[in-house]
């Protein structure tokens, strides 16, 4: 058994979603795949894509980004109320949102997939963001701005802290084998070092050529430290995520760090490791890397 990963699916794209149609009904009948958010802002979109996924795969594993939180043609009082949504979808469609155990003897992982959000600058110091010269500190292109919605009392600078909390009780649910590997699962980034292509970056202080939105910083809204200590505390082999659009291993502290996305059917790619048209195998581990 192999696990594979793939992310930012953007199924509301037909061209995304024939792409994984086309996928071979044979070639992973034995693996896992984890998609790790981003697939679409409408439930029955994702309801969809998850059943291409069942009909290939023996275990598919999914966490929502997000893009699958927006709240659309107020089909939802709140994007909570939205992942309530998400969770009877995967029920249905039997897609795994909680930690599993997959295969047995020398071959068993261990499977964890983990809410997450962003942290801004100004809600905490676990925030990911870096300065960039010009940036629009209201992020005003941010969509987010506009179609996520958190029930009161929660609020947007509180919910990294609120899926971390969700995850812990997850996990006191259903606790892990100390004694087998592990494989973890998120949307957003836990580390500043995986946003750039070579080394990291503590400012942005001139133009990036050929930026095509020099006002906004992704940094701002890439992800938490929070969701790093939680992996810390996992110690996984393999951490999966996604939100960039950039496909790249690193290892980092012992942990390998993997983003492999579908991304936008037009979407240049730019420091791209391995075929984007396929999902990645993650586990074991390859041996090219």
């Amino acid at each position: 058994m192999a696990i594979f990963a793939w992310s930012d699916l953007h199924t509301d794209y037909a061209k995304s979603l024939e792409r994984i149609a086309q996928l071979s009904q044979q070639d992973y009948r034995d693996d896992s795949i984890l998609l790790a958010g981003d697939i679409s802002h409408q439930v029955s979109t994702v309801e969809a894509t998850l059943r291409l996924f069942t009909r290939r795969f023996r275990n598919v594993f999914f966490v929502p980004g997000n893009h699958d939180l927006w709240l659309y043609k107020n089909d939802f009082a709140d994007s909570l109320k939205k992942l309530d949504a998400l969770r009877s979808a995967c029920d249905e469609c039997g897609v795994f949102m909680s930690p599993q155990q997959v295969a047995d003897g020398e071959g068993a992982v261990q499977i964890v997939p983990m809410l997450s959000w962003y942290r801004r600058p100004e809600h905490g110091d676990d925030s990911l963001h870096i300065s960039k010269v010009g940036e629009d500190p209201t992020l005003r292109m941010w969509m987010d701005n506009y179609r996520i919605h958190w029930p009161e009392p929660l609020h947007e600078g509180v919910m990294a802290d609120y899926f971390v909390q969700q995850n812990t009780q997850q996990l006191l649910r259903s606790p892990l084998q100390q004694d087998l590997p592990v494989v973890s699962m998120s949307h957003f980034l836990p580390h500043r070092n995986l946003m750039f292509h070579d080394k990291p970056l503590t400012a942005i202080t001139a133009p990036i050529p050929g930026d095509p939105y020099p006002a906004f910083n992704f940094s701002s809204v890439a992800g938490s430290t929070a969701i790093l200590q939680q992996v810390q505390t996992l110690r996984p082999q393999v951490h999966v995520y996604g939100h960039q659009h950039r496909n790249r291993w690193r290892k980092v502290d012992g942990i390998w760090f993997v983003s492999h996305c579908l991304g936008y059917p037009e979407e240049p790619r730019m420091g791209e490791t391995g075929d984007r048209h396929l999902p990645a195998k993650v586990w074991p581990l390859p041996h090219a890397i």
